[in-house]
């Protein structure tokens, strides 16, 4: 078996855009509990729920739709397929005209309790001074917070080292919203890429592996 010389391991913590865009990163200092607080999603919100009270306070036109055309707007118009979509809406206009009047009148106590109980992810609270970052964050609604670990080894031969780095990625919903696009707030992934340096090459990747889990709970690598 070659020696082989660990020069060492770094642990990363980054929070991205949808398109990996990379918001913020930091090194992280033992292992990654540092950040274990930040590794959920708000709550989505129920639609039928929604049927009887205002979801949301964001802005005067997310607020009037919650209040009067909820179903219609934020379910009917984005089912597939026209037929499903026009049978749908009007399941949904009638719905919604049916409950009008329940849903307006705790309109008033529901924008009380929005106002006063605002929901407020971790990771807004973290870049709460920082007005840039937290619009970039509120623009989609959604992040993925990302641990990567590095570790570097030398090879008997001094002009080449190899690296294997693995990074956990999940997608989580910052901010209330009536349903989770492709599952983004339980989906994770894990991969793995092993890279060859030499002075002629520079970085090559070796080897790449992945998989993805739904299992939220389980978010740990240390």
């Amino acid at each position: 078996m070659p020696l082989q010389l660990n020069l060492g391991s770094t642990k990363t913590f980054e929070i991205r855009q949808l398109d990996r865009t990379i918001l913020w990163q930091n090194k992280a200092t033992t292992d990654f509990s540092e950040y274990n607080d930040l590794a959920y999603s708000i709550p989505c919100l129920s639609k039928w729920r929604a049927i009887i009270l205002v979801a949301r306070n964001e802005s005067f036109k997310l607020f009037m739709a919650d209040l009067f055309l909820p179903t219609f707007i934020n379910h009917a118009l984005h089912v597939n397929g026209f037929a499903l979509k026009f049978l749908a809406s009007i399941g949904g206009i009638a719905i919604d005209l049916v409950t009008l009047i329940p849903r307006a009148t705790l309109m008033p106590f529901r924008l009380y309790y929005l106002i006063k109980h605002p929901p407020i992810h971790p990771i807004l609270k973290r870049f709460n001074n920082d007005p840039d970052i937290k619009n970039a964050i509120l623009k989609d609604g959604y992040v993925s917070i990302s641990k990567i670990l590095s570790q570097t080894r030398l090879d008997a031969d001094p002009t080449c080292a190899r690296k294997e780095q693995t990074e956990q990625t999940q997608f989580i919903a910052i901010k209330p919203l009536f349903s989770y696009s492709k599952n983004l707030d339980v989906l994770e992934i894990k991969s793995t890429t092993q890279y060859r340096h030499d002075n002629v090459a520079g970085w090559e990747i070796t080897q790449s592996s992945g998989s993805f889990t739904r299992n939220r709970n389980e978010f740990m690598l240390s």
